[in-house]
């Protein structure tokens, strides 16, 4: 059986290779979007509670400090809404700003008439971030 699924990948156009990943420490990191995903997973891991404060100051400030600096001043002004149904909501924009698929328009217009306090905590964290953006901020 295995060697029948092996020979039936393999006319497909695909060789079985065993593949292996492995997380890349964030000093390894050579292109700034990857730079800017890496803040946000540190940032919705915080959130999550996937990792701890003492991780951001300790082990990302040795790989990158400057990631490290984004990461807390976004999780400080993220604080009023730690423990919120509304949590995910704001790192989903700030997402969006940090992946430029939202400007910050969108935000102080359409989140404003929405969720005026929400929209403060993210222009909050936002503003955190030079003017430039993150990608610019990271290298």
């Amino acid at each position: 059986m295995l060697i029948g699924a092996v020979a039936l990948f393999a006319v497909i156009g695909g060789s079985p290779t065993l593949r292996t990943t492995r997380p890349v420490a964030a000093s390894q990191i050579s292109h700034a979007d990857d730079r800017v995903s890496n803040v946000v997973g540190w940032v919705q891991g915080l959130a999550d509670g996937l990792i701890l404060p003492t991780d951001v100051t300790e082990r990302l400030s040795g790989q990158d400090p400057k990631a490290a600096k984004i990461v807390s001043s976004v999780w400080s002004a993220l604080s009023p809404y730690r423990g919120s149904p509304r949590l995910p909501a704001a790192l989903t924009w700030i997402e969006g700003l940090a992946d430029g698929l939202i400007s910050p328009s969108d935000v102080t217009g359409r989140l404003r008439m929405q969720h005026p306090a929400l929209e403060k905590i993210v222009m909050t964290a936002w503003s955190g971030l030079p003017s430039t953006g993150w990608s610019e901020s990271l290298e």
